[in-house]
């Protein structure tokens, strides 16, 4: 990854940039549509899957299935973008309907193959679309992953460069930044939360020399189920650090002294994030649960070296993430895509008292094995179950989230005979 500097000296136009680019995905795509069988593809409303989509439907002479995951809350879903996509480019469109009933019943089966904790339904709807594109007789798809930890997709992501962005004065930072926050509802209280004021985050400002969005988001993840744990915890387990022990097992002098912090944090996700999470729980180990092949045309290497050299400003722009892959890829796109901002995949809330995950959450919180595990207080989860549907609409899909990594102990506990 160039520095701050290489970066500046950086000659090229925007026009040869973006053609770089192109070309390399455009050769990832084609070279991953070699196979003894049929190829089809994962498809969303974002700008991931739909230019691998676009690309790959260029090369063939027949539609490429599309499937896509659909969801009864319309803040989360995708439908209506996804088919109009597919259309715009010739694929052949699948929806995948997925209700809370469904991913209740398979929470456990997808913590089965995860071996983690999950903070929200998302992994387990990825879990049920490969299950429905196996038994479609599809063994291969195409897969977006590795574009937003390249390019900065993801709005914290957004927040660190436009807080490092020079150009910008204070009002029209505070400008962009509440445009983003009224741009993502969805997700924003899992993506942008309010910054954390901790000792650890004083650490992470230490080793880094300022405090990142992007390691707040994991703050605030971890913080959530504090008041969750039990009160007879070791020290030593009350006291840990998790950023900062991850901060302190990578390299940071030599990798990311001297790059601008948009840079910085996407090397600190490339190392942590990506490969723990993104492609293991949430792709390889949920399709592979299926017998999917996922293929992931970000992730060629040649692709990687393009886009580290892509400069900051055609990753971010303002606070339009992944300029370069939109520009390269405008002419595969629909405009909804084009000038959509990044609504990270995640699936709905609990809304109301009949949901079929609250019945989930009682069951599961009632068990045996929540009684045998020895990290959470049981009587501080069911106090905190009792009053979800409390939460505000915007904030729930966050306060859920440390509800589902509790379900997640409780299921591993139980599947793995843990005691």
């Amino acid at each position: 990854m160039p520095t701050a500097e290489q970066t500046r000296a950086d000659r090229r136009t925007e026009a040869e940039v973006v053609e770089e680019f192109r070309e390399a995905l455009r050769e990832s795509v084609r070279q991953r549509l070699v196979a003894d069988v049929e190829v089809a593809s994962y498809l969303s409303g974002g700008i991931d899957s739909c230019p691998v989509l676009g690309l790959a439907q260029q090369e063939m002479d027949r539609p490429i299935r599309a499937f896509t995951l659909t969801f009864e809350n319309p803040l989360y879903d995708e439908a209506t973008i996804a088919e109009a996509q597919a259309k715009h480019v010739g694929a052949e469109y699948h929806p995948i309907p997925i209700t809370g009933r469904e991913i209740a019943e398979a929470f456990a089966d997808a913590v089965w193959h995860a071996e983690t904790q999950m903070f929200n339904g998302h992994g387990i709807a990825k879990y049920l679309l490969s299950r429905a594109v196996q038994a479609a007789g599809i063994k291969v798809v195409f897969t977006g992953e590795g574009s937003d930890e390249m390019l900065g997709g993801y709005p914290f992501f957004r927040v660190d460069a436009l807080n490092d962005d020079p150009t910008l004065s204070a009002a029209e930072r505070s400008v962009l930044l509440d445009q983003m926050l009224g741009a993502n509802a969805a997700t924003r209280a899992l993506m942008m939360p309010q910054q954390v004021s901790s000792t650890e985050m004083q650490a992470v400002e230490r080793r880094l020399g300022w405090l990142p969005a992007t390691l707040n988001v994991a703050a605030t993840q971890t913080n959530s189920v504090g008041p969750l744990l039990r009160d007879d915890l070791p020290s030593y387990v009350k006291e840990y650090r998790p950023l900062v022990s991850a901060l302190d097992r990578l390299p940071l002098a030599q990798r990311i002294a001297g790059r601008d912090r948009l840079n910085q944090m996407l090397y600190v996700n490339a190392k942590t994030v990506l490969p723990n999470f993104i492609l293991n729980y949430l792709a390889d180990r949920m399709e592979m649960a299926h017998s999917i092949e996922g293929r992931v045309p970000f992730l060629d290497h040649r692709v990687a070296e393009v886009a580290a050299r892509v400069p900051v400003t055609m990753k971010v722009k303002g606070i339009r993430e992944k300029h370069v892959l939109r520009e390269a890829t405008k002419d595969v796109l629909i405009p909804e895509v084009y000038d959509r901002q990044k609504h990270p995949f995640t699936t709905p809330p609990t809304r109301n008292p009949d949901d079929p995950m609250l019945a989930f959450y009682r069951d599961t919180f009632a068990s045996r094995a929540a009684k045998d595990q020895p990290i959470y207080d049981m009587k501080k989860v069911t106090t905190a179950l009792d009053h979800l549907l409390d939460v505000p609409d915007d904030q729930r899909i966050a306060v859920e989230g440390g509800l589902q990594r509790v379900a997640s102990v409780v299921v591993m506990h139980e599947q793995f005979s843990m005691a």
